[in-house]
């Protein structure tokens, strides 16, 4: 700014300093530049310093454009005087603090060439308010002035000079507590309170030059291809030739389901979703600047066509009861990395005893080389409860960052197996031909989850198939998703719940396809009656072979367990449901025979039959036997004697003496009539430990002991069954009467099952292990001096 004044302005102004110098008014155009802009609104700024509090002030300025006209812009500020052309706007907590400040007046024949401002202190109470001390220039008042566009640009082109102004009075500053003094204009002072002499402030009219844009520099650069998987970041520079910020801004031109954001740094973002595979969008990156100058970037991001996650539960076929077998967890499709997974399953613990997991071939050693990977047997740790629970957790993270080793890999190949289930599957024959599902679990957010490599996106269920579907991709059919939150477990994925988030959102991205274990169908595997799977059912060979087996055990039948279970299933001869017994021998015998058909027998246990055993085994029963099988607890020598006509064949091991008693291979018709029969004698240091008894028709008959032998000496027998599942008996041979005890002792040495008792003659202890977990067990018999222990398995 430049101010207009001569020689004897300048020896007042010298005279008068001292006198005048307590408050002063200064004026600015646009926040304190030297120009004023033609063809623009400038802001004209007026600031005042009060060394004193003010109780009133008034302020006259005259205008002159040596250019030509101008114009006071309307409306502007927030004190609105109709019918005065412009506004005036007040500024600052000091000037709030007087009342009328802004009150405005104006010589009309000079409108609007000038203008007076002023104001005044405001009562409160009985205490006045002034405008308080201000050492430093404080902005007060500013209004609007527009030089039309076309003038030329002149230097100090528009002039404000401070006047005298009527009818207001003096251009002047009423202290709170003094005589009134003139004040000073930019640190000139005036002649008097009534001559408004100091120089006027003079500035330059300036045409401003063209806004020039921002320029965004990495436009060409920015990539074409995103996925459904992750978040798409760009981070977008430019360059400002304004002084001033950069406002960024982003403009989706194709309908998406989530709009994209970018901040004020040019970091942009898009997350595609799971219905927009396939597609291309397309989006404007605006930068603009303070003057108004802008560049845009028009690109397109297409969505590469991946396909989600489809991690599937193996489904089994056919198989074998009492045995082992393996189901794997396997990703079927699936482009992106995997840093970790956790995945909690379910299963049928009555049908299915889980046993370990293992990594998958291609993430463990031989493959990747995943570096973490442990199982729970339960949702929340080991159980927690009844145990086994039925559900399973595996959890497996590709690099734990805690040495130099890591993996090799983080991508699974679609078909990978990741892990490997082992389960034991009941021996019980009820489940047969049954199919027992395995399936994934959600108890909260994180179950059935993975993450990718950085650890920064977790993936979660988007829909859930049971086995029958046959692609989850492709086919809608058997979809069990469902993501209320109703459930404490749920099977239909993770809860609607789960897509709330203060920060970022799990994205939806896992189709999980469930499997299970389908136990074989007896019949299925071998005809009924062809024991020895030679394709020719119910033969004297088969005979023989069943005969071995009550003589000699499970060794009698062929070592390959998927051959002997075969053999089991085909052992079923009179169709009633149970494997492996004298009645499906009796029965395959009279078919042999040609003495009955080949057809299921439908009626076991309709009949009673009691086992008498004194030394003699004595048999009652309402109906003709056909075979009788038993078993005996043997110490030292024995002797056998049989009193029928039925052949006796017996062997011995393990302690244990198997009798059977059957027609034999010669005649096949033979049988025992209906009544009371003494069947065979035992001599030596025996018990009685089981009988199974049939009819001449192969059926099954209900058995009860009428008595038996007293023992000569203190014994345990092995457990019958054994393996087990889930109950076994134990017998305890008593010479004497004694308080005696049995325990059942686990694999870690602790008792989890106590009998006691005072007794003599034969005890039979029953334990049923349901509660338990598969494993090998101990029972230890002790009475009076007498102690022993044997083991047992129990199978589940």
């Amino acid at each position: 700014m430049k101010m207009a004044f001569g020689l004897a302005t300048m020896l007042v102004l010298v005279t008068a300093a001292v006198s005048f110098g307590a408050y002063d008014v200064s004026v600015h155009f646009n926040g304190g530049s030297d120009v004023v802009y033609i063809g623009e609104d400038n802001t004209l700024e007026i600031y005042i310093t009060n060394e004193r509090p003010l109780r009133a002030m008034s302020l006259g300025f005259e205008f002159r454009n040596l250019a030509g006209s101008f114009d006071l812009v309307t409306p502007y500020g927030n004190k609105p005087l109709p019918p005065r052309p412009f506004y005036v706007q007040e500024h600052g907590d000091a000037i709030d603090r007087l009342a009328g400040f802004g009150g405005l007046h104006m010589a009309v024949h000079k409108v609007p060439d000038s203008v007076l401002i002023g104001g005044f202190s405001l009562d409160s109470g009985a205490v006045e308010t002034p405008l308080p001390i201000h050492t430093s220039s404080i902005l007060c008042y500013s209004f609007k002035i527009r030089i039309p566009a076309g003038q030329t640009p002149q230097p100090a082109g528009f002039c404000v000079d401070n006047i005298f102004f009527p009818p207001a009075g003096s251009w002047l500053f009423e202290p709170y507590s003094a005589a009134v003094n003139a004040p000073t204009f930019q640190g000139y002072p005036n002649t008097s309170a009534t001559i408004p002499d100091a120089p006027a402030v003079c500035f330059d009219l300036v045409q401003r030059p063209p806004c020039n844009p921002p320029l965004i520099t990495n436009c060409t650069e920015v990539p074409t291809k995103g996925t459904i998987a992750a978040p798409v970041t760009l981070d977008f520079n430019a360059t400002n030739p304004e002084p001033g910020n950069l406002a960024w801004s982003v403009v989706a031109n194709s309908s998406v389901v989530t709009a994209p954001t970018i901040d004020q740094n040019g970091n942009f973002s898009f997350q595609f979703d799971i219905t927009e595979s396939a597609t291309l969008k397309n989006f404007t990156v605006i930068a603009a600047n303070d003057c108004g100058g802008a560049d845009s970037c028009q690109f397109a991001i297409e969505n590469i066509p991946i396909t989600p996650f489809v991690i599937r539960l193996e489904k089994t076929h056919n198989t074998l009861q009492g045995g082992y077998e393996y189901v794997s967890i396997t990703k079927e499709s699936g482009s992106d990395q995997i840093g970790g997974f956790d995945f909690l399953i379910a299963y049928d613990a009555s049908a299915l005893s889980f046993q370990t997991a293992t990594l998958g071939a291609a993430l463990g050693p031989a493959g990747c080389g995943w570096e973490y990977f442990t199982y729970r047997y339960g949702p929340f740790g080991n159980c927690g409860g009844p145990c086994p629970s039925g559900m399973l957790r595996v959890i497996a993270i590709a690099d734990a960052n805690n040495g130099a080793n890591h993996p090799d890999c983080f991508a699974v190949p679609n078909g990978g197996e990741m892990v490997s289930l082992k389960f034991f599957v009941t021996a019980n024959q009820t489940f047969e031909c049954q199919y027992v599902p395995i399936r994934f679990a959600w108890i909260d957010c994180g179950d059935n989850a993975l993450s990718n490599v950085g650890g920064d996106t977790l993936w979660i269920s988007s829909k859930v198939f049971d086995f029958e579907n046959i692609d989850p991709l492709i086919d809608p059919n058997f979809e069990v998703t469902d993501l209320s939150c109703y459930f404490a477990i749920s099977y239909g994925g993770a809860c609607a719940d789960c897509d709330v988030s203060e920060k970022y959102e799990p994205i939806r991205y896992i189709y999980f396809w469930n499997g299970g274990i389908d136990i074989v169908c007896a019949d299925s595997i071998d005809a009924r009656g062809d024991i020895n799977l030679n394709g020719v059912p119910n033969e004297i060979a088969d005979a023989v072979l069943f005969t071995n087996y009550f003589l000699y055990g499970l060794s009698a039948l062929d070592p390959n367990p998927q051959f002997r279970q075969a053999q089991i299933a085909a052992s079923d001869v009179n169709a009633d449901g149970l494997t492996l017994t004298v009645g499906d021998l009796v029965y395959l015998l009279r078919v042999i025979v040609g003495d009955a058909l080949p057809f299921p027998k439908l009626t076991p246990f309709a009949n009673h039959a009691t086992v008498d055993f004194n030394g003699t085994l004595s048999l009652t029963a309402p109906v003709e036997v056909g075979a009788l099988y038993a078993t005996f607890h043997v110490n030292g020598d024995y002797s056998i004697h049989n009193f029928s006509d039925l052949r006796l064949e017996s062997s011995i091991a393990d302690g244990l003496l198997r009798v059977l008693l059957y027609s034999g291979l010669e005649d096949m018709s033979r049988r025992l009539s209906a009544g009371s029969n003494p069947l065979f004698s035992v001599s030596g240091d025996v018990a009685l430990v089981d009988f199974q008894v049939a009819d001449y028709q192969g059926n099954l008959l209900n058995t009860r002991l009428e008595r038996s032998a007293l023992p000569t000496k203190f014994a345990l027998s092995q457990n019958v069954p054994n393996p087990f599942n889930p109950t076994t008996t134990i017998q305890l041979a008593l010479p004497v009467e004694s308080d005696w005890s049995l325990e059942i002792i686990n694999i870690a040495g602790q008792v989890v099952k106590s009998f006691t008792g005072r007794n003599s003659g034969a005890v039979s202890i029953e334990w049923d292990a349901r509660s338990m977990p598969s494993g090998v067990y101990f029972y230890r018999a002790s009475a009076g001096a007498y102690s022993e222990t044997r083991k047992m398995v129990l199978l589940k």
